[in-house]
Protein backbone atom coordinates (compact mmCIF):
# COMPACT_ATOMS: atom_id res chain seq x y z
CA UNK A 1 0.00 0.00 0.00
CA UNK A 2 1.09 3.47 -0.83
CA UNK A 3 -0.07 6.76 0.86
CA UNK A 4 0.39 10.42 -0.25
CA UNK A 5 0.22 13.23 2.13
CA UNK A 6 0.95 16.97 1.90
CA UNK A 7 2.00 19.54 3.04
CA UNK A 8 2.99 23.38 2.27
CA UNK A 9 5.39 23.89 5.31
CA UNK A 10 2.65 25.52 7.32
CA UNK A 11 1.41 24.01 10.92
CA UNK A 12 -1.72 23.29 9.40
CA UNK A 13 -0.73 20.83 7.44
CA UNK A 14 1.14 19.17 10.82
CA UNK A 15 -2.68 16.99 11.76
CA UNK A 16 -2.12 15.38 7.88
CA UNK A 17 1.12 14.63 8.20
CA UNK A 18 0.85 12.80 11.82
CA UNK A 19 -2.34 11.02 10.90
CA UNK A 20 -0.36 9.58 7.34
CA UNK A 21 2.91 8.64 9.40
CA UNK A 22 0.51 6.71 12.22
CA UNK A 23 -1.99 4.74 9.24
CA UNK A 24 1.25 4.15 7.38
CA UNK A 25 2.78 2.77 10.33
CA UNK A 26 -0.01 -0.05 10.94
CA UNK A 27 -0.76 -0.26 7.49
CA UNK A 28 3.20 -0.88 6.76
CA UNK A 29 2.33 1.04 4.00
CA UNK A 30 4.61 3.14 1.73
CA UNK A 31 4.71 7.19 2.87
CA UNK A 32 5.21 9.24 0.30
CA UNK A 33 6.05 13.10 1.30
CA UNK A 34 4.88 15.87 -1.01
CA UNK A 35 5.24 19.34 -1.26
CA UNK A 36 3.75 21.54 -4.34
CA UNK A 37 5.90 24.45 -5.52
CA UNK A 38 5.30 27.07 -7.80
CA UNK A 39 8.43 29.12 -9.76
CA UNK A 40 7.16 31.71 -12.00
CA UNK A 41 9.64 33.11 -14.86
CA UNK A 42 11.11 36.21 -14.50
CA UNK A 43 11.65 38.43 -17.52
CA UNK A 44 14.98 39.33 -17.30
CA UNK A 45 16.64 35.87 -17.32
CA UNK A 46 17.05 33.36 -20.09
CA UNK A 47 15.81 30.54 -19.93
CA UNK A 48 19.05 28.32 -19.01
CA UNK A 49 19.24 30.35 -16.26
CA UNK A 50 15.82 29.92 -14.96
CA UNK A 51 16.03 26.19 -15.79
CA UNK A 52 18.87 26.38 -13.10
CA UNK A 53 17.41 28.34 -10.74
CA UNK A 54 14.68 26.12 -10.68
CA UNK A 55 16.77 23.07 -9.92
CA UNK A 56 18.64 24.36 -6.96
CA UNK A 57 15.75 25.65 -6.12
CA UNK A 58 14.02 22.29 -5.73
CA UNK A 59 16.51 20.40 -3.95
CA UNK A 60 16.53 22.96 -1.19
CA UNK A 61 12.72 22.14 -0.73
CA UNK A 62 13.72 18.40 -0.89
CA UNK A 63 16.01 19.22 1.77
CA UNK A 64 13.59 21.26 3.86
CA UNK A 65 10.87 18.75 3.16
CA UNK A 66 12.81 15.66 4.86
CA UNK A 67 13.76 18.41 8.10
CA UNK A 68 10.44 19.43 8.24
CA UNK A 69 8.79 16.18 8.46
CA UNK A 70 11.40 14.19 10.26
CA UNK A 71 9.35 14.70 14.11
CA UNK A 72 6.41 13.02 12.40
CA UNK A 73 8.32 9.52 11.60
CA UNK A 74 7.93 8.57 15.45
CA UNK A 75 4.65 7.78 14.45
CA UNK A 76 6.13 5.22 11.67
CA UNK A 77 7.54 1.70 11.68
CA UNK A 78 11.36 2.18 10.53
CA UNK A 79 10.94 -0.71 8.99
CA UNK A 80 8.69 0.22 6.04
CA UNK A 81 9.55 2.65 3.34
CA UNK A 82 9.78 6.45 3.08
CA UNK A 83 9.62 9.06 0.17
CA UNK A 84 9.96 12.39 -0.44
CA UNK A 85 8.43 14.33 -3.84
CA UNK A 86 8.74 17.83 -4.61
CA UNK A 87 6.42 18.49 -7.79
CA UNK A 88 6.20 22.41 -9.03
CA UNK A 89 2.35 23.19 -10.27
CA UNK A 90 0.60 25.90 -10.10
CA UNK A 91 -2.72 23.35 -9.10
CA UNK A 92 -1.97 21.74 -6.27
CA UNK A 93 -4.35 18.88 -6.85
CA UNK A 94 -2.75 18.16 -10.14
CA UNK A 95 0.68 18.00 -8.81
CA UNK A 96 -1.15 15.37 -6.13
CA UNK A 97 -3.10 13.43 -8.90
CA UNK A 98 -0.30 13.27 -10.82
CA UNK A 99 1.95 11.53 -8.21
CA UNK A 100 -0.71 8.91 -7.88
CA UNK A 101 -1.09 8.03 -10.84
CA UNK A 102 2.48 7.47 -11.43
CA UNK A 103 3.45 5.62 -8.21
CA UNK A 104 0.06 4.20 -8.29
CA UNK A 105 -0.79 5.42 -4.78
CA UNK A 106 -3.74 3.65 -2.95
CA UNK A 107 -4.47 6.82 -0.50
CA UNK A 108 -4.36 10.90 -0.41
CA UNK A 109 -3.68 12.41 2.88
CA UNK A 110 -4.50 15.42 3.08
CA UNK A 111 -5.60 18.37 5.85
CA UNK A 112 -8.45 21.23 5.36
CA UNK A 113 -5.35 23.54 4.89
CA UNK A 114 -2.15 23.23 4.37
CA UNK A 115 -1.92 21.49 1.61
CA UNK A 116 -0.89 24.37 -0.96
CA UNK A 117 -0.79 28.59 -0.60
CA UNK A 118 -1.96 28.91 -4.06
CA UNK A 119 -5.42 30.59 -4.17
CA UNK A 120 -8.46 27.81 -5.02
CA UNK A 121 -11.61 28.31 -7.22
CA UNK A 122 -13.89 26.04 -5.09
CA UNK A 123 -12.08 26.99 -1.39
CA UNK A 124 -10.15 23.96 -0.57
CA UNK A 125 -7.81 21.69 -2.17
CA UNK A 126 -8.93 18.64 -0.20
CA UNK A 127 -12.52 19.72 -2.15
CA UNK A 128 -10.94 20.09 -5.25
CA UNK A 129 -8.83 16.60 -4.91
CA UNK A 130 -12.30 14.58 -3.72
CA UNK A 131 -13.69 15.79 -6.94
CA UNK A 132 -11.31 14.14 -9.12
CA UNK A 133 -9.75 11.13 -7.86
CA UNK A 134 -10.86 7.60 -7.47
CA UNK A 135 -8.26 6.40 -4.69
CA UNK A 136 -9.94 6.94 -1.63
CA UNK A 137 -9.00 10.48 0.13
CA UNK A 138 -8.54 10.94 3.91
CA UNK A 139 -9.46 14.78 4.54
CA UNK A 140 -8.11 15.31 8.53
CA UNK A 141 -9.41 18.75 10.14
CA UNK A 142 -6.11 21.08 9.89
CA UNK A 143 -6.83 21.55 13.90
CA UNK A 144 -6.98 17.62 14.64
CA UNK A 145 -5.57 16.13 17.95
CA UNK A 146 -4.06 12.65 17.18
CA UNK A 147 -5.73 10.12 19.27
CA UNK A 148 -6.37 6.31 19.45
CA UNK A 149 -8.58 5.35 16.62
CA UNK A 150 -11.34 3.44 18.15
CA UNK A 151 -14.61 3.57 15.90
CA UNK A 152 -15.75 4.74 12.47
CA UNK A 153 -18.99 5.72 10.99
CA UNK A 154 -20.11 4.89 7.92
CA UNK A 155 -22.82 6.60 5.99
CA UNK A 156 -24.58 4.68 3.91
CA UNK A 157 -27.18 4.61 1.17
CA UNK A 158 -29.11 1.42 -0.07
CA UNK A 159 -27.22 1.40 -3.51
CA UNK A 160 -24.33 -0.96 -2.64
CA UNK A 161 -23.60 -1.58 1.10
CA UNK A 162 -22.16 -4.53 0.80
CA UNK A 163 -19.65 -3.77 -1.73
CA UNK A 164 -19.29 -0.63 0.59
CA UNK A 165 -18.33 -2.59 3.76
CA UNK A 166 -15.82 -5.06 1.74
CA UNK A 167 -13.89 -1.87 0.68
CA UNK A 168 -14.24 0.08 4.21
CA UNK A 169 -13.01 -3.25 6.01
CA UNK A 170 -9.47 -3.13 4.42
CA UNK A 171 -8.68 -0.71 5.74
CA UNK A 172 -10.66 -0.65 9.27
CA UNK A 173 -9.78 -4.31 10.31
CA UNK A 174 -5.88 -3.63 10.11
CA UNK A 175 -6.97 -0.90 12.48
CA UNK A 176 -9.17 -2.58 13.92
CA UNK A 177 -11.68 -0.71 14.35
CA UNK A 178 -15.47 -0.87 15.23
CA UNK A 179 -17.77 -0.23 12.52
CA UNK A 180 -21.05 1.64 12.95
CA UNK A 181 -22.94 1.63 9.64
CA UNK A 182 -25.95 4.48 9.88
CA UNK A 183 -28.22 5.13 7.02
CA UNK A 184 -30.98 7.91 7.02
CA UNK A 185 -34.49 7.24 5.62
CA UNK A 186 -37.81 9.00 5.64
CA UNK A 187 -40.13 7.84 8.11
CA UNK A 188 -42.16 6.01 5.24
CA UNK A 189 -39.13 4.46 4.31
CA UNK A 190 -37.62 3.22 7.50
CA UNK A 191 -39.04 -0.21 7.14
CA UNK A 192 -37.93 -0.83 3.61
CA UNK A 193 -34.61 0.43 4.36
CA UNK A 194 -34.00 -2.09 7.59
CA UNK A 195 -35.43 -4.96 5.38
CA UNK A 196 -32.86 -4.32 2.59
CA UNK A 197 -29.84 -3.82 5.36
CA UNK A 198 -30.75 -6.85 6.81
CA UNK A 199 -30.45 -8.87 3.40
CA UNK A 200 -27.11 -6.84 2.51
CA UNK A 201 -25.76 -6.99 5.55
CA UNK A 202 -24.38 -9.91 7.19
CA UNK A 203 -21.20 -9.04 9.43
CA UNK A 204 -22.84 -9.08 13.26
CA UNK A 205 -19.55 -6.99 14.21
CA UNK A 206 -21.16 -4.17 12.51
CA UNK A 207 -23.76 -2.38 13.92
CA UNK A 208 -26.68 -1.36 11.78
CA UNK A 209 -28.66 2.16 12.17
CA UNK A 210 -31.81 3.08 10.21
CA UNK A 211 -32.07 6.64 11.35
CA UNK A 212 -35.46 9.01 10.50
CA UNK A 213 -34.40 11.76 8.64
CA UNK A 214 -35.04 15.21 10.55
CA UNK A 215 -35.44 17.66 8.34
CA UNK A 216 -34.97 17.31 4.58
CA UNK A 217 -31.11 17.89 4.25
CA UNK A 218 -29.09 14.57 4.44
CA UNK A 219 -25.75 16.57 4.94
CA UNK A 220 -27.29 18.39 8.25
CA UNK A 221 -28.21 15.19 9.64
CA UNK A 222 -24.92 13.46 9.01
CA UNK A 223 -23.07 16.67 10.64
CA UNK A 224 -25.42 16.12 13.81
CA UNK A 225 -24.88 12.57 14.35
CA UNK A 226 -21.22 12.87 13.71
CA UNK A 227 -20.60 15.82 16.13
CA UNK A 228 -22.82 14.08 18.73
CA UNK A 229 -21.21 10.44 18.87
CA UNK A 230 -17.81 11.94 18.01
CA UNK A 231 -16.68 8.86 16.54
CA UNK A 232 -12.67 8.65 15.35
CA UNK A 233 -13.42 8.51 11.64
CA UNK A 234 -16.46 9.57 9.16
CA UNK A 235 -16.52 7.48 5.71
CA UNK A 236 -18.62 7.82 3.21
CA UNK A 237 -18.86 7.21 -0.56
CA UNK A 238 -19.99 8.76 -3.15
CA UNK A 239 -20.04 8.83 -7.03
CA UNK A 240 -21.51 12.13 -7.91
CA UNK A 241 -18.39 13.77 -5.59
CA UNK A 242 -18.57 17.17 -6.65
CA UNK A 243 -22.44 17.60 -5.73
CA UNK A 244 -21.72 15.47 -2.64
CA UNK A 245 -18.41 17.93 -2.15
CA UNK A 246 -20.81 21.06 -2.18
CA UNK A 247 -23.29 19.67 0.15
CA UNK A 248 -20.67 18.64 3.04
CA UNK A 249 -18.02 21.27 2.30
CA UNK A 250 -20.23 24.43 1.81
CA UNK A 251 -22.98 24.02 3.85
CA UNK A 252 -22.40 26.96 5.58
CA UNK A 253 -19.92 28.04 7.68
CA UNK A 254 -21.33 26.35 11.26
CA UNK A 255 -22.30 22.92 9.62
CA UNK A 256 -18.55 22.78 8.03
CA UNK A 257 -16.74 23.72 11.69
CA UNK A 258 -19.01 21.06 13.16
CA UNK A 259 -17.52 18.53 10.81
CA UNK A 260 -14.23 19.87 10.29
CA UNK A 261 -12.78 20.27 13.76
CA UNK A 262 -13.68 16.85 15.25
CA UNK A 263 -13.56 14.19 12.88
CA UNK A 264 -11.44 12.91 9.94
CA UNK A 265 -13.22 11.92 6.79
CA UNK A 266 -11.98 9.04 4.55
CA UNK A 267 -14.11 9.87 0.98
CA UNK A 268 -14.35 6.52 -1.40
CA UNK A 269 -15.39 6.97 -5.06
CA UNK A 270 -17.87 4.46 -5.44
CA UNK A 271 -17.28 1.80 -7.82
Amino acid sequence: MKIIVTTDFSDNSIAGLRMAASLASVLHAELHFLHVCYFPGKPEEDADTHKAWIKKEMQELEERLQSFVKPFLKYFDSKDTVNYHVEESFFVESAILHLQRKIKADMICISTRGAGKLPKLLGTTAGNLITRTTVPVMVVPFNYKMRTLKTVVHFCDLENPASEIKQLAAITEKLNLKTELVHFAKKAGISKAEEQMSKQVKDSNIRVLIIPMSGSSLSKNMLTYAEKMNPSLVAVFTRERKTFLQRIFNSSRSEELAFHTKTPLLVFHKK
